[in-house]
């Protein structure tokens, strides 16, 4: 394994222009064939795993890198890569133990994931043949995957407290630095058009 810093990983995810999405409920009770599903889906040779923050200490992740004799850094951007499928499995083993917010990008990149602290791994892809493999091999495993649900990553500069009170995703920018949005189920099919923030 090989440690980094990545953050501009994480400005690419937000421009490329991915044509689908699924979202699946991060089951910390059943990571290893969650895992081993993920790895065995996309056949990746190499992987890189990049931080965007760590809410709790990452346990897992430092037990990780200490193991590989790397430094225990968790701040965000910064990345590490893995080399074929045993450690690939150990890497998001650990980064999804610890509900951390980190994106996901196997090499060949047939997909790619975000998973947050909220427990939900979200998989993009760019043609409908991909998204139906990942959702068909994970429901196959008896995994559960979130209906109607999209993640966006565009957020007001100054998010006000409507955003808090429904029950959005927490996490305000600062400095202009974007964080991903997650619209709770109960409000993301009344929510059609651009909501004014005021403080």
């Amino acid at each position: 394994m090989k440690l980094s810093a990545a953050s501009s990983t994480l400005k690419q995810l937000r421009k490329s222009p991915w044509k689908f999405q699924q979202t699946f409920k991060t089951p910390l009770k059943r990571l290893e064939p969650f895992v081993a599903t993920i790895v065995s889906t996309g056949l990746p040779q190499t992987a890189s795993v990049t931080i965007e923050q760590a809410v709790f200490e990452p346990k897992h992740w430092i037990n990780l890198l200490t193991r590989y004799s790397l430094p225990p850094k968790y701040g965000k951007g910064i990345s590490v890569i893995a080399t074929g499928q045993s450690e690939i499995q150990e890497l998001l083993h650990a980064v999804f133990a610890d509900s951390v917010d980190f994106l996901f990008v196997p090499n060949p990149k047939r997909f790619v994931i975000y998973a947050d602290h909220d427990e939900y791994t979200t998989f993009f892809v760019n043609t409908r043949s991909h998204i139906n493999r990942i959702a068909e091999s994970l429901l196959a495993q008896g995994f559960e995957e979130i209906a109607r649900y999209t993640r966006s990553y565009r957020l007001p500069e100054k998010p006000g407290r409507f955003l808090r009170e429904h029950g959005f995703y927490s996490a305000v920018s600062t400095g202009g630095h974007e964080y991903p949005l997650r619209i709770p189920q109960a409000v993301s099919s009344r929510v059609t058009t651009p909501i004014p923030i005021s403080h």
